[in-house]
């Protein structure tokens, strides 16, 4: 093992951008900028949510992501959660992107010097330190907001580094989880997409009753208050939304059945963002704003999640118009004439037993692959 500053290692370093909404003079040239609340997308070979933005040709050239470029979290972060965060981005990524990517604002492009660093294999070494705290060295809290102390990070922050050989055969061990992940992840996608389209196509003739009829809405209740901060996760539309991170809450409080969510549960929030999720971690605690969706009877919950989603976009605009601090709708308005399919779907519930399969082996892949970094990095 050698030891090195991280900073002599860099080839390539660069802030990002934010640019303009639409084209304006010289921020003509589109791009497409991520951010950090993109990572998790980002990891999973997605750009689902990334915005598309405008700015100079020689602005975005200058940042434009290349193969084996690594991300860095600058500004942001939460009580609970240091910057310092990391992505990585691959020729794949890049191919599916119709044009070029840049790098928020809140986030720096760093490029290593190939001859001396496998980038996969620095990716998750830094991505190790971030999880095990190690970047709260480095972060700054000023006006409100945390920043990563950049300049002390690249003079002070030591990494060993095995043989570039070395380097490669441990990320090319981790990396193939974090292939399967991804394929899994597109596979997810294709089924989602496929059972939607059939849902759709069955229920435009099916039988009309309403949503009501089909399930129960239990509302969650109030466990962020007075939160232990150890137990199982209280889940907020934060989490529905992101995932689990710095921010999230955990409680060691008792709860119903019908306040809890087990791998498969149905949720939909009716307050702020509204949707309809699927839960696929281990068992949680709901949070107020967010219903628990029981089928009634013998409704499966593939039908009662399509169900939902088939009127998802009336209860938004429904929330916009009652929106004063944050839109919501009301228990009357779950009272709507809906259409479900009349005819019995056992293809449906093939796919959606292989939807819940794929999301628990990606959490497994995920487990391992960790289990893995600290054993062969640290």
């Amino acid at each position: 093992m050698n030891k090195h500053i991280i900073g002599d290692l860099l080839g390539y370093v660069i802030g990002g951008g934010w640019g303009s909404e639409a084209p304006d003079g010289d921020q003509n040239t589109p791009n497409y900028v991520i951010r950090s609340a993109d990572f998790p997308s980002i990891e999973k070979g997605s750009f689902a949510g990334v915005p598309l933005r405008f700015d100079a040709l020689n602005f975005v050239n200058k940042r434009s992501l290349q193969d084996g470029d690594i991300l860095l979290e600058i500004s942001g972060g939460t009580k609970n959660r240091p910057t310092g965060r990391t992505v990585y981005i691959s020729e794949k990524l890049l191919r599916s992107a119709e044009y070029a990517v840049i790098p928020a604002s809140f986030c720096r492009l760093l490029r290593f010097k190939k001859e001396v660093v496998f980038p996969k294999y620095m990716y998750y070494l830094l991505q190790s330190w971030w999880t095990s705290g190690g970047s709260w060295e480095f972060q700054n809290q000023s006006t409100g907001i945390a920043n990563f102390q950049f300049k002390i990070f690249a003079e002070k922050f030591e990494v060993s580094l095995p043989s570039l050989k070395e380097q490669e055969r441990i990320a090319g061990i981790l990396g193939s989880l974090d292939d399967k992940i991804e394929a899994n992840t597109r596979l997810i996608q294709t089924v989602k997409d496929y059972m939607a389209a059939f849902y759709k196509a069955e229920a435009k003739n099916g039988k009309v009753l309403e949503l009501t009829d089909i399930a129960n809405f239990v509302n969650g209740r109030a466990f962020t208050k007075d939160a232990t901060g150890t137990g199982r996760v209280v889940i907020r539309i934060a989490e529905l939304n992101n995932g689990l991170g710095g921010s999230t809450v955990y409680n060691d409080i008792e709860a119903k059945k019908e306040n809890t969510a087990y791998p498969g549960d149905v949720l939909m929030s009716w307050s702020g963002s509204l949707d309809t999720y699927v839960w696929h971690l281990p068992e949680a605690i709901i949070n107020q704003h967010i219903f628990k969706v029981i089928p009634k009877g013998n409704y499966p919950k593939w039908l009662v999640y399509h169900a939902c989603k088939s009127v998802i976009e009336d209860f938004q605009a429904i929330a916009v118009d009652k929106a004063t601090t944050m839109g919501h709708i009301r228990r009357g308005d779950l009272k709507r004439d809906i259409s479900i399919p009349a005819r019995e779907m056992p293809q449906m519930e093939n796919l959606w037993s292989l939807w819940m399969n794929l999301e628990q082996e990606n959490l497994q892949l995920a487990e391992t692959r960790d289990v893995l970094i600290k054993r062969l990095i640290g």
